[in-house]
């Protein structure tokens, strides 16, 4: 997933400007955002979620079960 660095528009600029920690936010592709009619596709929302456990996997340094 290439990576899109925008503006902040939520809570996660604090982290880095109150507690000295790296935010980092994702969010699926969709429509009618905050709406009663919000959605998204499956296909994306699969995406989304493979690539914030690639990064947990990542930053916590595991390893491969034997």
């Amino acid at each position: 997933m290439p990576a899109r660095i925008t503006t902040p528009v939520n809570d996660t600029r604090f982290y880095g400007l109150n507690f000295g920690s790296p935010g980092l936010c994702y969010r699926l592709k969709g429509e009618g955002a905050h709406a009663f009619d919000e959605r998204t596709r499956l296909a994306h929302q699969k995406r989304t979620t493979l690539g914030i456990a690639a990064f947990i996997v990542n930053w916590c340094g595991t390893r491969p079960a034997v």
